[in-house]
């Protein structure tokens, strides 16, 4: 029998769906499948609206997406995980996002957790410390 997944979910798919890039989420990604995300996320995506003046026409589909995501804080835990280096180089928010992704596999032994990215750091990083992608 399978072990049931988490989605961990990566600034770049979510920004990939904010902004309809060809290449993004279905729809029903945010609906159906249990994802899971650092609270990273709701920060990057926010400032990133604001950067493209985008807060009046994005930020309502925002804030609906990520009740769909459960969000971790970056705890000591995951702090700490940062002072030992990552199998590849790495940008220092993509690092917080894999260590939060190990953090929440530790707690959640019985799941698998997946990374949904299109970061190629990101997914470089993920596939080196043993994640499955999402695709």
């Amino acid at each position: 029998m399978a072990r049931p997944c988490l989605i961990y979910v990566d600034t770049s798919y979510l920004l990939a769906a904010l902004f309809q890039e060809p290449i993004r989420p279905e729809p029903s990604f945010w609906r159906d499948l249990p994802l899971v995300s650092s609270t990273l996320i709701e920060d990057e995506s926010w400032v990133r609206v604001h950067a493209y003046e985008r807060g009046e026409t994005h930020g309502k589909f925002l804030e609906r997406v990520l009740q769909h995501v459960v969000l971790f804080p970056v705890s000591e835990e995951i702090r700490e995980r940062l002072k030992s280096p990552f199998p590849t180089r790495i940008r220092t928010l993509d690092a917080i996002h894999l260590a939060t992704a190990e953090s929440i596999q530790s707690q959640h032994r019985k799941h698998l957790v997946v990374v949904a990215s299109y970061d190629a750091g990101i997914q470089a990083s993920a596939v080196a410390l043993g994640f499955t992608l999402y695709s």
